[in-house]
């Protein structure tokens, strides 16, 4: 199996921009002998190209997208990151992320109170709320207009 029958092979399975990319990279094995010995490579995959690219794209965004235009795909960032991630040997996206761990409030608790030396107690404290006595009401007379200032 040579390089071109790989990228047609995992292209079987692939989105239509993937497919893009694989034929991008079909052109380029012709003209380029190491790009076609580093598809070989076993570790490295469309889809796992596919992804670095992703995460390329998410680094150039600015203001949340990325957007690119051009006529010539030998000046494209999007195939020029699809060689480089052919060509890189160690990559980010070849090792397994580990899992987040899981955040557990009963240890985080026992580590906090393990660290202080002395219990705190609470000590109850006295109220000082004083109560108000309610305002008067105004007394309106039957041909008195009323006014909400007359509430202050």
């Amino acid at each position: 199996m040579n390089a071109i029958e790989k990228l047609t092979q995992e292209t079987a399975k692939a989105t239509a921009q993937q497919k893009m990319v694989a034929q991008y990279l079909t052109m380029r094995c012709k003209e380029s002998k190491a790009l076609c010995e580093d598809i070989m490579n076993p570790k490295k995959s469309l889809e796992k190209c596919w992804k670095y690219i992703f995460e390329q794209a998410r680094k150039a965004a600015t203001g949340g997208s990325f957007c690119e235009s051009g006529d010539d795909p030998k000046t494209s960032k999007v195939f020029e990151w699809a060689e480089d991630y052919y060509h890189a040997k160690d990559l980010d996206i070849d090792k397994p992320k580990p899992a987040p761990q899981k955040f557990d409030v009963n240890k985080a608790v026992a580590k906090a109170t393990a660290s202080t030396k002395t219990p705190v107690k609470a000590t109850p404290q006295k109220s000082k709320a004083t109560v108000m006595p309610m305002p008067k009401k105004p007394e309106v007379k039957a041909n008195e207009q009323f006014s909400l200032f007359d509430l202050f």
